[in-house]
Formats: C-alpha cells, structure tokens, sequence
C-alpha cells in the first residue's frame, strides 16, 4: 500500500486517485437559497485529472449552485483560519452557512488530521467506541502501520 504524505496528498472524491499536491486539487461544495455551504468535494482540477471527460474529475457540473476555489487555499494554517470561518458566520436569517456540521468537521479532518484522509478511506471511524482517541494522528498512524505489516 502506498502511504499518502499528510495534509499535503488527497483522495479525489471522484475518480479514487492521488492527488499527489495541493495545486492539482481543487474543492467544489454547493449552497442554498439561504446561501449555506454543504457537499464539501475535494477534486482533481481539470488540467491534473486521468479522467478523459470534458469535466474531468469535477464532482459538480454546470450548477448554479457550485462554489469551488484551489485546494491549496484549504491547507496549513491558512486553511484551518479559512475553514474555521465558514464554520462561524451566519447568512441569511441568521441561519448558520456550514448547513451539516457533520459533514464539515469530517471534511476539515480530511484536511488538517495527519492521516485521517487514508485511514478515512479503509475504515468507518466513526462506528470506533471512542472517536476522540481514535481519530487522533498517533493512532492513525498506528492503524497504517498495522495494515502495513498485515499486507
């Protein structure tokens, strides 16, 4: 198995591949009509994609709805104080704009948790009895390791 270098290499949502840096992902997520944020996607952009499509790997196509910018703007400490902001503002009626906290938490661990966006992708992390210790980076690691050794 290879091991993707964390916070730095991605799984596209689309086509299952590396995306081996932050300048060949791009993240596309929709909003509503009370203008908040929901189905994070994180892509190949077009020019990086193996698909042979006029989309590529593009989760969202030709929605009014689409929001999308680099997926470099979503790492290190830029990205967390970025991603951190969507979660606080409130948009129209003082709705919140993260429309599922779920999904953006899982998202922001997809980013900023070393690990987590592998070992997301081989286990359901969230069926763990204790998702604290379990989505920590130390036994993240730990379970790449074990699934190393047994393969």
């Amino acid at each position: 198995m290879i091991l993707l270098k964390p916070k730095t290499q991605f799984l596209c949502d689309k086509c299952n591949k590396t995306i081996t840096n932050p300048d060949e992902g791009y993240v596309q997520w929709l909003s509503n009509e009370y203008l908040q944020y929901y189905g994070f996607k994180i892509v190949h952009h077009k020019s990086s994609s193996s698909l042979n499509n006029k989309n590529g790997c593009y989760f969202y196509n030709n929605n009014s709805d689409l929001n999308d910018i680099p997926l470099e703007y979503f790492i290190g400490d830029s990205g967390l104080s970025l991603m951190l902001t969507f979660l606080n503002e409130k948009v129209k009626l003082g709705k919140e704009r993260i429309l599922d906290t779920n999904e953006y938490i899982e998202f922001i661990r997809r980013l900023q948790i070393p690990y987590y966006e592998q070992v997301s992708h081989m286990f359901d992390l969230h069926e763990s009895y204790d998702e604290r210790n379990t989505v920590s980076p130390d036994n993240l690691k730990h379970l790449l390791e074990c699934v190393n050794i047994a393969a």
